[in-house]
This record gives C-alpha cells, structure tokens and sequence, in this order.
C-alpha cells in the first residue's frame, strides 16, 4: 500500500471511530431519556467506535483497491462507446 493511500485509510478509519463514537452517544442518550435503556454503555460505545474505525478503514482500502480494476475494465467499455456513436 503506498504512503498517501496509507494515510488516507488511517485518517477514514479515525473520522469513521470518532462519527461512530458520537452516533452511538447520542443513540444511548436518547434511548436513556426515553427509558429504552437504563444507563450509558461505555462497552457499547467502545464498540461501536471500533467497528466505525473498521469500516471507515475497509472502505478507503477498497476503494483504493477498486481504483485500478475500474480504469482497466473502463478502458474497452470507453473503445466500444466509442464505435457505438463514431467519437
């Protein structure tokens, strides 16, 4: 993985932890008002953050990975539209 995609997937998987992480706050906060649940889960929380970190990872990688595959199946997709409409 180069440098620049290694950050970009560590930048996604911390903005995907701490969105995550503030979601699920706000959810238990609700839930707690409303007497769905008896108090906050710092576990649940916890959690939830990892899988957003995760996540937020995962779909940086892939894209990443998904980027080269896309321009090389473009590629005769662009040739046939071409001969399609004569550009």
């Amino acid at each position: 993985m180069e440098v620049q995609s290694l950050d970009a997937t560590l930048a996604n998987a911390a903005e995907g932890g701490v969105y995550t992480s503030i979601d699920d706050a706000l959810r238990q906060a609700t839930a707690v008002s409303a007497g769905a649940q008896d108090k906050f889960s710092p576990v649940q929380s916890a959690l939830a953050t990892g899988i957003g970190a995760v996540a937020g990872a995962g779909l940086t990688a892939g894209a990443s990975a998904a980027v080269p595959l896309v321009k090389k199946a473009a590629a005769p997709a662009k040739g046939f539209v071409r001969r399609l409409f004569g550009n």
